[in-house]
Order: structure tokens, then sequence, then C-alpha cells
């Protein structure tokens, strides 16, 4: 994935979170150079990051923020989801990030309509875990190099689900 110093990271976060449209900014590393645009449209922030290497990365939050586009099609978007946060990012290695989202669904059916992506893509289920409130499972194909994990917590009527997905 992308390598770049922490303070580079931070410096683009410092100027995503300052407001206003769109900014562009080079970034010099060790590794060659990061390209990073930032964009806050009022309603959330989302930066993306392209590596020298030509690896890229994606982060959004806030109320605007979305899926990511570039994420596996095994773990689709939950139907009427609310994006709080994602994250993504590809490379020659392979592509996966984090989203998190709220639903009114129970954890329950969260989790099952992940299941039944991940069996369909032939990735199978390898634990599961409940928890009070909480539900979670994580699934993966060694052979693929796939993998999808979701923990879902319901509390007065709306749950929190934390979904990682990866693929090689």
């Amino acid at each position: 994935m992308i390598k770049a110093p922490l303070l580079a990271l931070l410096s683009a976060l410092a100027l995503a979170a300052c407001g206003g449209n769109e900014r562009r900014q080079t970034v010099v590393t060790k590794d060659g150079k990061a390209e990073i645009t930032t964009r806050d449209d009022g309603e959330g922030t989302t930066m993306n990051v392209t590596g020298a290497d030509g690896a890229v990365a994606s982060f959004a939050a806030g109320d605007g923020a979305r899926w990511p586009s570039q994420w596996p099609d095994f773990a689709p978007a939950y139907p009427g989801a609310k994006v709080q946060s994602s994250m993504a990012g590809s490379s020659k290695d392979g592509s996966g990030g984090m989203v998190s989202f709220s639903t009114s669904d129970p954890a329950e059916k969260v989790l099952d309509f992940y299941k039944a992506r991940a069996s369909a893509a032939g990735i199978k289920t390898v634990m599961t875990a409940e928890q009070g409130n909480s539900r979670s499972f994580s699934a993966g194909d060694e052979a693929s190099g796939r993998s999808l994990n979701v923990s879902a917590t319901s509390e007065g009527g709306t749950t929190q689900v934390t979904l990682l997905a990866g693929a090689k």
C-alpha cells in the first residue's frame, strides 16, 4: 500500500478539516511523490491519496460519506445503510478497506445479508460470535485472498456496523 510519513498524512488531514471545496497537494516522501486531493462539501470530507507506485487510498467521513468506489464486489453496500465513514485502497498486492455504517435493521439481519454474500462468492465463514447485543463473523478464502469481517451492535433501534473487506 502507500508508504508516506505520518507527518504528511496528518498535514493532509488537517487541510481536509479546514473546510472549503477541493484542495490538491503533492507530498514528497522518501519513496517518491504522493498526490493528495481533499474535498469538503459541507456535509462530509473525502481524501484521495495516490502514491508514487500508483497505489490509491480514499477516506471519507461525515454526513456526506459514501460507500467506497474501490470496494470488493462480494461485500456490497447494505440496503438503506447510512455510511458514517469509509476507507479503501488498492495496490498491486490487493484492495480492501473499512466501512462504518448504521441501519435500523437488527444485527442478525445485517450478518445474514453478508454471510449470504460471502457464501455465494465461495468465501467460507471461519468464526461467529455473540455477546449481548453484538454479533460478528469472519469469513475468508486463502486461495483467492478474499476476506470479510462484520461486527454489528444493536441498541435503541439502531445497529452500528463495521465492515472490513479485502482481496488479493
